[in-house]
């Protein structure tokens, strides 16, 4: 797994998305969040988890899920996230890797790239000289 960019981009790409969790998930009352930062703080640590559980090309023993426990404490606003939740997140990227689609291989790499492609067809819709000049055909003289 690999986010495409420089640090700076993953960094922008990273609080972005955790804006829109914690706008969505709301705050330590419903989501287990006291802020945003808590979000960036996991997002990240979610990431470093993915490359340690999947990553072929390490001679590093592997996080255990203790191990990930005790690394987020005091990072939830100088608290701890539930550790329910961490345990959790470790079951979960232990057994699913984290993948950009076009690493994946077969029917689901394939099937991403089709919706793109219709994606980018309804997206034409929304600019008819881009629609028009993709179903134009060209007359030869």
């Amino acid at each position: 797994f690999r986010l495409p960019g420089e640090a700076q981009i993953i960094e922008r790409i990273m609080i972005c998305f955790s804006q829109h969790w914690i706008e969505t998930a709301g705050t330590q009352n419903t989501s287990g969040f006291a802020n945003v930062d808590s979000a960036f703080i996991l997002s990240y640590a979610i990431i470093i988890l993915n490359v340690d559980q999947h990553n072929k090309n390490t001679t590093m023993k592997k996080m255990d899920t203790e191990a990930f426990i005790r690394n987020q404490r005091g990072l939830n606003n100088d608290m701890d996230f539930p550790p329910e939740m961490l345990a959790e997140i470790f079951k979960s990227i232990g057994e699913n890797e984290i993948k950009m689609p076009d690493e994946h291989k077969g029917e689901l790499r394939e099937s991403y790239r089709w919706k793109v492609m219709l994606r980018r067809d309804e997206d034409a819709v929304y600019y008819p000289a881009v629609k028009l000049l993709s179903t134009t055909r060209l007359s030869s003289h």
